[in-house]
C-alpha cells in the first residue's frame, strides 16, 4: 500500500461551486497528492486547477475517476441534488469521500450512502468541521475530565436570516445537529414543531428554498432531542 494517497475534486461552477473550498483542502497535508479536478464549466475547471495545483482537470467526473483512479475524492458542490449520483459514483469506484454538507436531502438517499459505504469498505466524510476548531474540542475535554459539570441542555439555533426555517434547517442546521451528537451522543427520541407565519403546517406552505437542497417547509422550527 502506497504512503501516498491521490485525492481529486468535483465541482460545479454556478451550482454549487466548489462548497467552502473543500477542493483546497489538502494542500497542507503531506501524504496526499492532488491530482486532478473535475467541472464542467471551463472557467471554473481552470481556476480550481491553478488552485490546488492539480496535475490534471476534466470536465467529465465520471472521465476524471476512471482515469485517475483516486483514493479521496471531495464531493464539492453545496447543492445536494448531485451528492447521490456522485458520492456512490466514488465508492464504487473505490475511493473515500468528503462530501460537503448537507449530505442528501431526505434520509432515504443517506441511508443509501451509508449502506454503500459499509458495503464497499470506504469512508464518507461530510463537512462538519466545526466539532475540530480547538475552543470546540478544549470544551470537550473539560467535560471528559469533570471540570465543568455534566451537560444538562444544550440550546443551538442557526443564522435565522432570510433563509430561517426550513431552508436554515437543511442548510445550516446540520451543523448544529453535529455539533451536539459530539457532545451528547446519539439522539433516543426528538419532537419537532413547525410553523408558518405562526399558522399550522399546510402542504400550500411547501417551496422551492433559494439553493436546491430539497422543498422546504416553515418559517419557525422548534425541535427537541434526548
Amino acid at each position: 500500500v502506497s504512503d501516498t494517497y491521490r485525492a481529486a475534486a468535483i465541482g460545479r461552477t454556478g451550482r454549487g461551486d466548489y462548497g467552502h473550498g473543500l477542493h483546497t483542502a489538502y494542500q497542507e497535508i503531506e501524504n496526499v497528492e492532488f491530482v486532478a479536478v473535475a467541472d464542467e464549466d471551463e472557467q471554473g475547471m481552470a481556476k480550481a486547477k491553478e488552485q490546488t495545483g492539480a496535475a490534471s482537470a476534466y470536465a467529465d467526473w465520471r472521465q476524471m475517476l476512471e482515469q485517475e483512479k483516486p483514493d479521496i475524492v471531495s464531493v464539492c458542490p453545496r447543492w445536494t441534488d448531485c451528492h447521490l449520483e456522485m458520492v456512490t459514483s466514488c465508492l464504487e469506484a473505490g475511493a473515500h469521500v468528503y462530501c460537503e454538507k448537507p449530505m442528501t436531502w431526505n434520509l432515504s438517499d443517506g441511508d443509501a450512502i451509508v449502506a454503500l459505504a459499509k458495503s464497499t469498505g470506504r469512508k464518507v466524510a461530510v463537512a462538519h468541521q466545526g466539532v475540530y476548531l480547538p475552543r470546540v474540542q478544549g470544551v470537550r475535554t473539560l467535560l471528559e475530565e469533570g471540570l465543568i459539570g455534566q451537560v444538562q441542555a444544550i440550546h443551538a439555533h442557526g443564522k435565522q436570516d432570510r433563509r430561517g426555517g426550513g431552508e436554515d434547517m437543511i442548510t445550516l442546521g446540520t451543523h448544529l445537529f453535529n455539533m451536539m451528537r459530539f457532545f451528547a451522543g446519539d439522539v433516543q427520541w426528538m419532537s419537532a414543531h413547525v410553523t408558518e407565519n405562526g399558522q399550522e403546517l399546510h402542504p400550500d406552505h411547501v417551496r422551492e428554498p433559494s439553493e436546491p437542497v430539497g422543498p422546504v417547509a416553515g418559517d419557525c422550527i422548534n425541535s427537541y432531542f434526548a
